[in-house]
């Protein structure tokens, strides 16, 4: 407990008092507030031998990209009004110029590095 700041050091003793159903309750409340915040995470994304990892909440993305605009290897583009593009991790779409039918894509390769989606 020593890397914990005071009040987390006073909420910690206090959840020790808690009834089952106090408990089961409060993680109910805690487990929603960790969702909320994962999933409006801004995703700082780092590479970790090769991991795209989200340098902020932790989540794994899979493979680490060079090529790709968000530093994560993507797999599948699609397209919309004529325009073929790819979805990136913060939901924006970038415009995919890609050499392969949409159609015939597969997820076996990055489209934007090449890699394959199964490493060693």
């Amino acid at each position: 407990m020593d890397h914990m700041n005071s009040k987390t050091k006073i909420a910690v003793e206090m959840v020790k008092t808690l009834t089952p159903d106090q408990r089961r309750e409060k993680l109910v409340e805690l487990r929603a507030v960790v969702a909320e915040l994962e999933c409006t995470c801004p995703h700082e994304i780092v590479n970790r031998c090769g991991q795209a990892i989200c340098n902020i909440c932790g989540q794994d993305f899979n493979w680490w990209c060079e090529d790709s605009p968000d530093h994560v290897c993507h797999y599948y583009s699609s397209a919309h009004d004529g325009k073929v593009y790819v979805l990136l991790i913060d939901d924006s779409e970038t415009d995919f110029q890609s050499t392969k039918d949409p159609e015939y894509e597969s997820e076996d390769e990055c489209l934007f590095c090449g890699q394959p989606r199964q490493r060693l």
